[in-house]
């Protein structure tokens, strides 16, 4: 191999893992956007606008988690990572007569749906790099008790509103 060409491959692995490294690296003008206390906030709004009461908020650096209820249904919401991290963690802390769904972008899913929320979150941080990109879609673990109808619920909402931070806060 001459010079040359062995320059230019070394050129497009050291490419390759810039822009492999870049999509790992948080974006620091999406992390103001989501902050915990302030998504919180709108997921009990969102939750007391359906007739739930918040009984407990707990979170990490990773994860929280929300804890309403309203008569005899009982749920928790939790915030997952886009990349599938947290997916086994919530899985196993659901309680063997309750119900798990996620939701990403207004839509309930009985898995979660990897391939669709690794592509946004990889989209997302290049399109961030690129230009002023915006976050707007969060996904959710929810954990339901039996007596939950969580079909009935407006989850648009939640997914795509009140989180994204675009419907007001009263």
């Amino acid at each position: 191999m001459s010079s040359r060409q062995s320059s230019g491959t070394l050129f497009a692995m050291l490419l390759l893992l810039l822009s492999s490294l870049m999509m790992k690296i948080p974006i620091i003008a999406s992390n103001s956007q989501w902050d915990i206390n302030e998504v919180t906030r709108r997921i009990e709004i969102f939750l007391q606008g359906n007739g739930f009461r918040t009984v407990h908020a707990a979170s990490d650096e990773d994860m929280f988690i929300i804890s309403a209820a309203a008569g005899d249904c009982e749920l928790s919401i939790a915030s997952l990572s886009l990349q599938g991290w947290h997916r086994h963690v919530i899985r196993n802390l659901t309680p063997i007569d309750y119900s798990l769904r996620f939701l990403f972008d207004g839509k309930l899913y009985l898995e979660q749906p990897l391939l669709l929320t690794r592509s946004y979150d990889y989209w997302s941080r290049l399109s961030g790099f690129i230009s002023e990109g915006n976050r707007s879609h969060r996904l959710y673990g929810i954990v339901a008790s039996s007596e939950c109808s969580l079909d009935k619920i407006n989850w648009h909402d939640l997914s795509n509103r009140y989180a994204a931070g675009l419907l007001p806060i009263s």
